[in-house]
């Protein structure tokens, strides 16, 4: 049984929203800002708490300074690769419908 992925009038709209940005808009705002800070939050709270379990006095020990800036790095970089994915994604969708 196949979904319906062809193009609605939503879909579209939603789609020339995303066009009128432009790749390298959409890159850093989806891909950069939104999943990259996103996941380096996420990521550092793990990190934080696999390290130190529940004792959360020690999250802000020293070192917590590089650790979050080595997410950031990571993740906004990471972001950008999955932004540009996307961009490549909606443009097929859009091509296809």
């Amino acid at each position: 049984m196949s979904g319906n992925r062809g193009g609605s009038a939503a879909d579209t709209g939603k789609w020339e929203k995303l066009r009128k940005l432009g790749m390298p808009r959409f890159v850093f705002l989806y891909g950069m800002i939104r999943f990259g800070l996103l996941a380096t939050v996420l990521y550092f709270i793990a990190d934080r708490v696999l390290t130190y379990g529940m004792d959360v006095s020690q999250y802000f020990a020293a070192g917590w300074g590089r650790v979050l800036f080595e997410c950031l790095v990571q993740w906004t970089l990471t972001g950008a690769i999955v932004g540009i994915l996307m961009w490549f994604l909606f443009v097929r969708r859009a091509n296809k419908g």
